[in-house]
């Protein structure tokens, strides 16, 4: 079997597995977490084995695709990575009313921020970050809070509440 078409057979494997592309110093990778060598092969625990192929590159520093970052974007239609120096696929850090991401450097940049009146102001990065990217609807439920105050007198008041508050998760959909 031909090394391009293992290599296709392991991005497979990985896409199946949950896998997704990070950076790695300047370039864009995707874990494997497999070997090369035992591809389509049974492998007994703490059998010897060869060569460990635990990633593959999928773009370089300038965003130019590798033969095996074609075929992975090809087979998930995600975002084609960029030159930004972040990774395009990588889930926002919500903090307060902002939203953040990790930049190459490794430090936390902010992408977006919520205004009281319910708007979003995105800054430049985050106009970088959400092209060609998902739209998120944040979802609110009613709710009925009841409570007591500080003289013993009991209240209640109907409000809304994130669904993300709730352990539920966020809806995303492809824009």
């Amino acid at each position: 079997m031909s090394k391009s078409i293992q290599t296709n057979r392991m991005i497979d494997i990985a896409v199946a597995a949950g896998a997704v592309t990070r950076r790695r110093g300047s370039q864009t990778i995707l874990p494997l977490n497999q070997r090369r060598d035992l591809v389509g092969k049974q492998v007994l625990n703490e059998e010897k084995t060869k060569r460990n192929s635990s990633y593959v590159v999928i773009a370089d520093a300038f965003a130019n695709l590798t033969a095996a970052g074609r075929y992975y974007y090809d087979k998930t239609n995600q975002a084609l990575p960029d030159a930004s120096g972040f990774d395009r696929n990588q889930p926002l850090i919500h903090r307060g009313p902002s939203d953040y991401v990790r930049v190459a450097s490794g430090k936390e940049q902010k992408v977006r921020t919520l205004l009281p009146d319910g708007r979003s102001v995105l800054t430049a990065l985050g106009k970088r970050f959400f092209k060609d990217k998902f739209t998120e609807f944040v979802v609110h439920v009613p709710v009925l809070i009841n409570g007591k105050r500080a003289n013993s007198n009991s209240y209640s008041r109907k409000s809304t509440l994130p669904v993300d508050q709730l352990g539920i998760g966020q809806i995303m959909v492809s824009s």
